[in-house]
């Protein structure tokens, strides 16, 4: 595998406590369709059906931020892909 996603721990509830799954996606949509694939309960958590990204969540690779969101960004064996959500208050 090359490509390793990192689940938060506000959804790993959803992946059945996986911190991680391995992947050899070549793009950060298919990354997300092999995490939706290995935890089925993650779908309609991360991205909506149209390919964006929800409100409130934030993905990098390699701790470079993807803004603005594009789901056809290219992957590399070795990258690590950090799914986050943004918590705000007030």
């Amino acid at each position: 595998m090359g490509v390793t996603i990192i689940i938060p721990i506000t959804h790993r509830i959803y992946a059945n406590g996986q911190k991680q799954i391995e992947t050899d996606s070549k793009n950060l949509k298919e990354a997300i369709m092999a995490l939706y694939h290995a935890c089925p309960d993650m779908k309609g958590h991360v991205m909506d059906k149209n390919n964006r990204l929800y409100a409130g969540m934030e993905i990098a690779v390699n701790d470079d931020i993807v803004f603005p969101w594009n789901p056809e960004k290219p992957l590399n064996h070795g990258d690590e892909i950090r799914i986050s959500s943004i918590i705000t208050g007030g």
